[in-house]
């Protein structure tokens, strides 16, 4: 008989330890202090980003900093902070189209306040497994610790990625979990005004009973305070672990094991978690080693990892309008090869240092000959006859297969 799993309306697994008691100012004082806004500012105007339903962008905002930023300190200190309704747009990544929301300037800056004074308190209590969105872990370290259990000969996998999770975690639970770990009704209060946001006009609590808006900067650790359930779940079952954000794979030495967990654990996602959770893999939620697995944008096979041939098509699909979005930015000058290259170099640098791990030579190096294709293509209407030598030693051009050897010599 399947097991049922549920929280009702209260948590019946609570976080490991306890929380002590804050002696300090509150959470909400610390939020609204003005030092913290700035710094808030400073991330927001670092991650760019556009402008949301006031159509205020970051210059224009920065403009009148001082005064913005008084204004938002002390609607949050008397608590008559409301965010504005949230902008929906429409993207295409890679052939697919999804939709985000957008806040606005002053709602990210109020965000990245509330992150920057609840994160450290939240993510000490958080799991090793978890990957995603933490200072000083990075889906590099999930990578290598995949490598590890392998290396270890647990074969048998079980993974999957939990159903539209941003738009599915359930307020009333998450709330419950962020009381826990905050212990400040008015910074809970905020935080909720914060996730019951509208799509282009008010909301009641009635609108919005589901979801932290994806595009939000404080999107992120919510879905970690919430699926940190997840993580004790398969801890106090020595299940291997491995999450990043919503995206989880488990390893086992036998497929007994492996079988077991998948229905334990889908029957936790579904039931306490009211969640769902699927695989992307042809192969199912089960498979062993044998039959290949991707996570995190790597092919997993008996031999080592190697970057995902979905990972190789959308740097390569992507990389021709990259290159003229960059052109754009500098239309008052004229084309050269140089600006070309700098444009490509752009998009490799950041790829190739994640996908220069593992055993994946072969590939990078087919993928720096299509590289060097996009290049001339784009380069056809300045100069006919570029060699690969002075592509490389002359105008600069990243190699993927450079930046593989010199990481390989680096760790060897």
């Amino acid at each position: 008989m399947e097991k049922k799993y549920s929280m009702g309306r209260r948590l019946r697994h609570k976080p490991k330890g306890e929380i002590p008691r804050r002696k300090t100012e509150s959470y909400l004082v610390q939020i609204a202090k003005l030092s913290n806004l700035h710094e808030a500012f400073k991330k927001v105007k670092e991650n760019k980003g556009s402008k949301g339903t006031d159509g205020i962008t970051i210059e224009e905002y920065e403009r009148d900093l001082t005064v913005n930023l008084e204004r938002l300190s002390r609607e949050i200190t008397s608590m008559q902070y409301q965010p504005a309704p949230l902008r929906k747009v429409t993207i295409t990544n890679f052939m697919k189209k999804r939709t985000i929301a957008i806040p606005t300037v002053n709602d990210r800056v109020a965000q990245q306040a509330v992150l920057n004074i609840i994160d450290p308190t939240v993510d000490k209590h958080f799991l090793d497994c978890s990957y995603g969105y933490r200072k000083g872990k990075s889906s590099l370290d999930a990578l290598e610790k995949m490598m590890e259990l392998l290396k270890n000969g647990n074969h048998w996998i079980v993974k999957g990625d939990i159903t539209g999770c941003f738009d599915n975690i359930p307020h009333e639970e998450l709330l419950s979990l962020c009381n826990y770990y905050i212990k400040d009704r008015d910074t809970i209060r905020l935080i909720k005004t914060m996730i019951k946001q509208g799509l282009g006009g008010p909301v009641t609590d009635l609108d919005i009973m589901l979801g932290t808006p994806q595009g939000a900067v404080i999107s992120p650790l919510l879905a970690n305070i919430y699926l940190h359930q997840l993580d004790e779940f398969a801890s106090n079952r020595g299940f291997n672990l491995i999450r990043y954000a919503d995206d989880w794979v488990m390893l086992f030495k036998t497929e007994e094991e492996a079988r077991r967990a998948e229905e334990q654990t889908l029957g936790y996602i579904t039931g306490a978690l009211k969640l769902s959770s699927r695989s992307k893999d042809t192969t199912g939620a089960v498979s062993h080693l044998q039959q290949e697995f991707n996570f995190l944008g790597y092919t997993f096979y008996p031999v080592g990892m190697k970057p995902s041939s979905k990972a190789i098509t959308k740097l390569l699909y992507k990389l021709p309008g990259k290159i003229d979005e960059h052109l754009k930015e500098y239309s008052k000058h004229p084309i050269t090869i140089y600006s070309i290259v700098e444009a490509a170099n752009k998009s490799l640098r950041g790829w190739g240092n994640y996908f220069t791990s593992g055993s994946g030579l072969k590939a990078l190096r087919l993928m720096d000959t299509r590289v060097r294709e996009i290049i001339r293509n784009k380069a056809i209407m300045v100069e006919e006859n570029i060699t690969n030598e002075s592509l490389y030693n002359k105008y600069g051009l990243i190699s993927l297969e450079e930046l593989y050897q010199n990481k390989w010599n680096l760790n060897n």
